[in-house]
């Protein structure tokens, strides 16, 4: 037994049936749960992606297609380093992380990700940043920055092949 706020006792058998009456009807047994294409259980689990080079125990080059290493940051095992070159309206960010690459991270980090060469290049989103990722074995490199993205996945193919 419940007592409401004037103290009285309300059965608990009323206080259940207001309740089901509150709920949702159930969905037609023929009408989906989820919305069409959503992901589900028995969705096939992302594929992750490897390259012929290491992510970790890497150093990031001193210059790189023009640009001269100004900093570096590390945190949680990834590797920072930004770069300048004069005249540029920007820094270019350079990063090894130890973390892999799925297909379904890249839809997620990048809008409209799209293949060029070796990188997968497209806009961060929110920041309005073009980036480039190149997976590796363990990790993956990225490039980020106000370029185009061709010179873009160039740089990030110039920072791969200085890589062991």
């Amino acid at each position: 037994m419940r007592r409401n706020r004037a103290g009285r006792v309300v059965p608990a058998v009323v206080a259940a049936a207001l309740l089901a009456g509150c709920t949702a009807p159930a969905a037609d047994p023929g009408t989906p749960t989820a919305p069409v294409g959503a992901p589900s259980a028995s969705a096939t689990p992302a594929r992750t992606l490897t390259g012929d080079k290491k992510a970790t125990g890497q150093a990031l080059p001193a210059q790189v297609a023009g640009w001269t290493l100004d900093r570096r940051q590390t945190a949680g095992g990834a590797a920072s380093g930004f770069y300048t070159r004069p005249g540029a309206q920007g820094d270019l960010v350079i990063t090894l992380t130890p973390v892999p690459l799925t297909d379904d991270a890249l839809a997620h980090a990048l809008d409209d990700p799209q293949p060029v060469g070796a990188a997968t290049c497209g806009v961060l989103p929110g920041a309005g940043t073009t980036a480039c990722y190149r997976p590796l074995e363990g990790g993956n490199l990225r490039v980020a920055g106000a370029l185009p993205v061709a010179d873009l996945a160039a740089v990030a193919d110039a920072v791969h092949a200085t890589l062991k």
